[in-house]
This record gives structure tokens, C-alpha cells and sequence, in this order.
């Protein structure tokens, strides 16, 4: 029964992240500019975030936590484009 019990939680989790990252990425693509920033890593875990113009406005959402095997240049940019592709 917790078995169950937690993959439904785990499973609701994961449908209500992948509906915000839908708005956030339909926001964006009505947005003329955007940037994408990330924390400098220190545990081995880097945050992203995204700014963009949304109705003259900016505004500034998260987009989750990247982890990282190591902290050099390549394995950076190769972890946060495979999080921002998901």
C-alpha cells in the first residue's frame, strides 16, 4: 500500500513540474528577449533560472536543480543543455 502510495505522489510530482515547465515555456516563446542563468555549482548541484519579458514585465522563474558528476566547463554545459531539453 506505501508502495503505491508513493509512486502516486512521485507520479503527481512529475505531471504538476512538467505542466509548469509547459507554461513557463509558452510564456517564453511569446517573449522577444530571454536569458538563461545557473548558480556557480558548489556541491556538485547547480540551480537554473530563466528571465524574460512577459507583458513588460520581467520576470524570473526556476527551473530546477542540474547535478553535476564534476565541476568543469564541459560537463556544465552538457548537463544544463540536457536539463533545459527535457
Amino acid at each position: 500500500m506505501n508502495h503505491l502510495l508513493l509512486n502516486t505522489s512521485k507520479n503527481a510530482l512529475k505531471m504538476q513540474r512538467n505542466y509548469i515547465r509547459c507554461r513557463i515555456v509558452a510564456d517564453v516563446a511569446y517573449s522577444p528577449f530571454f536569458s538563461i542563468m545557473a548558480d556557480e555549482p558548489l556541491i556538485l548541484i547547480q540551480s537554473t533560472c530563466i528571465r524574460y519579458l512577459s507583458l513588460l514585465e520581467v520576470r524570473g522563474d526556476f527551473l530546477g536543480f542540474v547535478p553535476l558528476p564534476r565541476t568543469d566547463a564541459e560537463i556544465i554545459t552538457t548537463a544544463m543543455v540536457e536539463h533545459l531539453e527535457q
